[in-house]
């Protein structure tokens, strides 16, 4: 995308000389992002040290899930609630040298192991996010007040 450090990337980039290796993408529609999820290796969720970053789960995690992509995020309690090491390649917060890290360790993973991880992802996915599976806890949830009246 485009974002604040976009800039500030670019000239990075430039600077180590490895324009060959990084394409920026700009922003894209929810539409054309499939295009480019299909072709992911693996995919990037969020590395932010901030309060929030510790308490939410990215939508891009979901939709990576969704996707059936192997995820390399930063460890944090709100992925713990839901997510182990079997199932998102984590990270060390706010630390660009162990992502570095993480995306070698990834690069020379068999690629049978890689799609375990992306398959229990998807797997926690479905059986824990989809609209339905949501929609019958919340079901569940009214007729338990229901059932206290």
């Amino acid at each position: 995308g485009d974002g604040q450090e976009f800039s500030a990337m670019r000239a990075r980039v430039d600077d180590l000389g490895i324009n060959g290796i990084v394409r920026f993408i700009p922003r894209l529609s929810q539409k054309n992002i499939v295009f480019y999820l299909k072709e992911a290796h693996v995919c990037l969720g969020t590395f932010g040290t901030s309060g929030k970053a510790q308490r939410v789960i990215s939508n891009k995690i979901y939709e990576y899930c969704s996707a059936g992509k192997p995820i390399i995020t930063a460890d944090t309690p709100a992925m713990r609630e839901q997510f182990d090491e079997k199932s998102i390649i984590f990270t060390k917060t706010g630390d660009a040298a162990a992502l570095a890290e993480s995306l070698r360790f990834v690069s020379c993973m068999p690629r049978e192991k890689v799609c375990k991880i992306a398959l229990r992802g998807y797997t926690i996915f479905i059986n824990s996010f989809t609209p339905r599976f949501i929609g019958l806890q919340f079901k569940n949830l009214l007729n338990n007040i229901n059932e206290k009246k």
